[in-house]
């Protein structure tokens, strides 16, 4: 995708917004970012755009998170997108594919 789209620079962030519990539920827990992007990026120039994916902004939480710190390092103008989105979402992204109900646990393809 990012070849078709002419994107030269593609980079992934870690971050984890459930913790797993000895009875295998994932629950909401702290944010820890678990992978950065590395240090000799340079920052864009306010016309140069940044995109953010995710599978789905549940709580909105990981999205905040994520915008906050490429800001701060890199700039630019920062596009969101995701697969699903729910309704009490604190982010929605700029693009999505779809919104679930609240209680809709989702299941990726990838996660199983």
């Amino acid at each position: 995708m990012a070849n078709r789209l002419g994107v030269r620079h593609v980079y992934s962030l870690g971050i984890s917004s459930y913790d797993q519990y000895e009875s295998g539920e994932e629950l909401p827990g702290e944010l820890e970012m678990y992978q950065r992007i590395p240090t000799n990026v340079k920052r864009l120039k306010n016309d140069e755009c940044l995109l953010i994916i995710d599978d789905i902004s549940d709580r909105g939480s990981t999205f905040l998170y994520a915008r906050k710190y490429l800001e701060n390092i890199l700039g630019g103008n920062i596009i969101t997108m995701s697969l699903v989105i729910k309704p009490e979402t604190k982010h929605v992204p700029d693009y999505y594919h779809e919104e679930v109900p609240q209680d809709q646990w989702i299941i990726f393809p990838w996660e199983k």
